[in-house]
């Protein structure tokens, strides 16, 4: 916008000159605090990027923490499991079970030793797909591979 000059009176223009002159200083002030608040928002964006660096540390210390305990509980599991099985609790049997992943079948082939005969056709080929760990028989072998602990029934896994 221009102002000519000779169409206004001296009056006005000190007034609008005052006027430009406040928000000239009104603006530099502005400035000067928004330039305060980025400062700060640096500081708390290194603040911030530290407490992170902190938090993946303790998160990977935890989950390293974690996978120990589950080792050596998996371990303290098993053992109790294979020596004392008549001390395990239907608790610690639970947890035990829940952990398992199934496995594939391991189905008996021609020509192994301990082939059950009820299997083997007269020829002596295995014609019937029979699991070596957990015994189930073909309609049943989708189901996972679980096998028999301690005499237990309820054997489950994930």
């Amino acid at each position: 916008m221009t102002i000519d000059a000779s169409k206004t009176s001296p009056e006005k223009l000190a007034e609008m000159n005052d006027s430009l002159i406040t928000d000239n200083n009104y603006l530099r002030g502005r400035v000067r605090e928004l330039e305060s608040e980025a400062v700060q928002l640096h500081a708390d964006k290194e603040n911030l990027e530290k407490l992170q660096a902190v938090a993946a540390t303790f998160n990977t210390r935890f989950a390293e923490d974690q996978a120990q305990l589950g080792a050596k509980q998996a371990e303290i599991d098993r053992l109790m499991i294979e020596y004392c099985p008549d001390k395990v609790t239907d608790e610690q049997w639970a947890e035990w079970c829940s952990h398992q992943h199934p496995a594939p079948h391991l189905l008996w082939e021609t020509g192994e030793v301990g082939v059950p005969s009820a299997i083997l056709d007269w020829n002596g080929e295995v014609v019937l797909g029979l699991c070596k760990v957990c015994g189930r028989a073909e309609c049943e072998l989708d189901e996972p591979c679980t096998p028999k602990v301690c005499g237990r029934e309820e054997n489950k896994v994930k």
